[in-house]
């Protein structure tokens, strides 16, 4: 369970859904921080070829973080505001704006290469949504 920080007596609920499908109730850090840290190719390419956590208060969904490891470029990291629907992108402001090709679900995506961030960064930004509930505000999201 997360951090309340809306004011709202309704405790937050997280779902952890691996690439393979598979949902943890309130994981633990330690599950998303072996997936975001050390897993490989084969746990990133299984299934759907990404990760989500949902955040509940009650039945409704308050926000949401999609996961998708691409090496050698790096982490995509979505976050989807449910209230308003709008959706941003984790991105690195180092990179340039190459455009590069990762294949996802089966399709190619063309994204610019500033989407992709490092492992770290992407730990960083989850566990942020893992105890807020919400987007890091000290970090870039571009809206997407």
């Amino acid at each position: 369970m997360t951090t309340n920080t809306t004011g709202n007596s309704e405790p937050k609920h997280l779902t952890f859904v691996a690439p393979t499908g598979e949902e943890t109730e309130n994981p633990a850090p330690e599950i998303v921080s072996a997936a975001l840290l050390s897993a490989g190719g084969a746990y990133w390419e299984a299934g759907s070829g990404d990760a989500a956590l949902r955040c509940k208060t009650g039945e409704r969904v308050t926000g949401e973080v999609i996961i998708m490891l691409r090496e050698p470029y790096g982490v995509f990291v979505q976050f989807t505001d449910p209230k308003t629907s709008q959706e941003f992108v984790l991105s690195n402001s180092g990179s340039d704006d190459e455009e590069i090709v990762v294949q996802h679900a089966g399709d190619p995506w063309e994204l610019p290469r500033r989407y992709f961030v490092s492992r770290e960064m992407a730990y960083r930004a989850v566990t942020y949504f893992m105890i807020h509930g919400e987007r890091a505000s000290d970090m870039l999201w571009e809206r997407f």
